[in-house]
C-alpha cells in the first residue's frame, strides 16, 4: 500500500510540473487586439541611374520625419524580374536618426557565357523594418516593437541593368570598358560593331595598342570584339578626354537604328560608375562622324591622379 501511494504523488506531482510547462509555451502569434499595425513612408535614393552585374552602387535610406528609440534594421531588395533574381541586404537606422548612407550591391547575372539581354530593369526598394534587439541587464531583448507592427511602405527606384563587365583592378589606372547591344558573338554575321575616337582637350590623339600597358594612354577603339577599352596610367597628360563613338557595322546598315550603350569605369581606388545610353538613329560612319559620349577630367595633385567622369 506504502508503495502505490508514493506511486500516485510522484504521478500527481510530474503531472502538475508538466501542465505548468505546458501553459508556459509562447506560440508568437501577437493578439491583434493588443497590437497596433502602421505602414511606415520611407524613401530610398541613389545616385546612379545604371549599374551593371555585381556593382556596388550608393543608397541613402530615410524613414523621417519618424525616429525610434532603439537601433532599427531596414532590409534593402534589388529585384530582377526579368531573371527572377534578388540581391538583399540590411541597413542599421541608428536610435534616434531618419536616415542612414550605404552601399547596396546588384544581382549576379550568374549566366556564364550567355549575353543577356542588353538592357533589364532593376527594382530598387525598401523591403522590411524591424528593430534591432538591445542588450540589457537581463540579456538579448527580443525583435520587434512593444505593442506595434511595423511594414515599409517604400517607393521603388528603376534603374538600367546588364552584364558588362569592368577592367581589372589597378591603383595605377582609370580602366574603361565600352560595350552596347548586339556585339560580335559566336560567328554571329548580324551585329553591331561601334569604334571609339579619343580627344584631348578638343584634339584628336592616338593611343597606344593594348598590349603596350606601360603607355600613359592604351586600349582599344576599333577592336571587332565585343568590348572597347581604354586605360589612363597616372602619368598620362592632365587634361579634358572625350570619347566619342561611331558605327563601323550595323544590324541593318540602309536604315538608321537606336544603339543601346554602356560605359563601364573603375577608378584607381577600384570603385565602379556605369554610365548607359542609347544613340538614336545611328548610321555606318566614320571617325568623323564620331560622337562625343563620355568626357574624362584628369587631374594630379600631390603626385596623385585624380579623374571626374562625366556621362555628356
Amino acid at each position: 500500500m506504502k508503495t502505490l501511494n508514493k506511486f500516485i504523488i510522484i504521478l500527481t506531482l510530474a503531472f502538475l510540473q508538466f501542465s505548468c510547462s505546458e501553459g508556459e509555451v509562447f506560440t508568437g502569434v501577437p493578439d491583434p487586439a493588443k497590437l497596433q499595425f502602421e505602414s511606415l513612408p520611407a524613401t530610398i535614393s541613389t545616385s546612379e541611374s545604371s549599374v551593371v552585374s555585381s556593382q556596388p552602387f550608393p543608397i541613402t535610406l530615410s524613414i523621417a520625419p519618424k525616429t525610434f528609440d532603439v537601433d532599427v534594421s531596414i532590409e534593402v531588395t534589388a529585384f530582377l524580374p526579368n531573371i527572377n533574381k534578388r540581391a538583399r541586404k540590411t541597413f542599421i537606422i541608428k536610435a534616434g536618426d531618419m536616415s542612414v548612407d550605404g552601399s547596396m550591391t546588384s544581382p549576379s547575372a550568374d549566366q556564364g557565357s550567355v549575353i543577356l539581354p542588353f538592357n533589364q530593369e532593376l527594382k530598387l526598394y525598401m523591403s522590411a523594418i524591424n528593430s534591432k534587439p538591445p542588450i540589457t541587464v537581463e540579456g538579448i531583448a527580443p525583435f520587434g516593437f512593444a505593442g506595434k507592427q511595423y511594414t515599409i511602405s517604400s517607393n521603388v527606384i528603376s534603374m538600367d541593368y546588364g552584364d558588362s563587365g569592368f577592367g581589372g583592378a589597378n591603383s595605377n589606372r582609370l580602366a574603361i570598358r565600352f560595350d552596347f547591344a548586339n556585339p560580335p558573338f559566336n560567328g554571329n554575321p548580324f551585329f553591331n560593331n561601334l569604334n571609339l575616337r579619343v580627344k584631348r582637350d578638343g584634339v584628336v590623339i592616338t593611343i597606344a595598342g593594348n598590349g603596350q600597358t606601360t603607355m600613359p594612354i592604351y586600349g582599344t577603339t576599333i577592336s571587332s570584339s565585343r568590348y572597347e577599352a581604354i586605360n589612363f596610367l597616372s602619368n598620362a597628360l592632365d587634361g579634358t578626354y572625350t570619347l566619342e563613338v561611331f558605327a563601323a557595322q550595323l544590324t541593318s546598315a540602309t536604315d538608321p537604328v537606336d544603339v543601346p550603350y554602356r560605359f563601364t569605369v573603375r577608378f584607381p581606388d577600384e570603385s565602379l560608375r556605369t554610365f548607359g545610353g542609347t544613340l538614336t538613329g545611328l548610321t555606318v560612319g566614320t571617325a568623323a562622324t564620331a560622337v562625343p559620349k563620355l568626357q574624362i577630367v584628369k587631374t594630379t595633385f600631390n603626385g596623385q591622379a585624380q579623374y571626374a567622369v562625366s556621362a555628356l
